[in-house]
């Protein structure tokens, strides 16, 4: 029985999934690696060169180089400003990140050999190659248009009776949006508060995460 309606239960639920998108696909294409202090101080300049941790990401034939083990361990303190400019208005913040840029260790194993092989190197390697984090305040008075003018764009083209009951539909319940006086077709819109500009705007972006 108990089986039977957790089955049920199971049936009648909803899950939501969410793919990702071509924003997505650009946002983890472009790579900031961390690496150890040493790759980093050094302008990425070990991939070419070896014997560094951080050439697992990008030639990890560097790994060649070594005749001993090693292991690193590089904690990191990212920094981030930026700077938002909305209609004039100016928004700053920061984000203070700490986090771990690299975290290896590489094997080597002789082989007792003069010539030839002489050793081995087998390496596991953890490294960060992107930060997400980030705080954006924008923050402005916009004299030019609102919320309205994008509720009677979207809704335009359509009657009244057809509007999105979740968007389009909503601002023309609470009169947020007009018919277009100039209209004879009955599917256009315009901002019931055209010409009342003069709001300010601010939003709030915050992000986190990293690759």
């Amino acid at each position: 029985m108990k089986r039977t309606i957790l089955i049920i239960g199971v049936l009648f639920s909803a899950i939501t999934l969410f793919s990702q998108n071509e924003v997505d696909a650009l946002r983890y294409s472009y790579l900031i690696p961390g690496g150890t202090a040493r790759y980093n101080a050094m302008g990425g300049s070990f991939g070419a060169l070896g014997a560094d941790a951080s050439t697992l990401i990008f030639n990890p034939a560097g790994m060649g180089v070594y005749h001993s083990s090693d292991f690193t361990f590089s904690p990191a303190f990212v920094i981030t400003n930026m700077d938002a400019n909305y209609q004039g208005g100016i928004g700053e913040d920061y984000d203070v990140n700490f986090n771990i840029n690299n975290f290896s260790y590489i094997g080597s194993i002789p082989v007792n050999k003069e010539n030839g092989v002489t050793s081995i190197n087998v390496g596991l390697s953890y490294n960060r190659l992107n930060n997400f984090h980030e705080n954006i305040v924008v923050e402005g008075t916009n004299n030019y248009n609102s919320m309205t003018d994008w509720f009677a764009s979207k809704a335009s083209g359509n009657t009244y009776e057809y509007l999105d009951g979740f968007y389009t539909g909503l601002a023309w319940d609470s009169y947020l949006i007009d018919p277009d006086p100039t209209d004879t077709t009955g599917t256009q819109y315009v901002s019931a508060y055209y010409g009342d500009y003069g709001q300010t705007q601010r939003q709030i972006i915050y992000r986190n995460g990293h690759q």
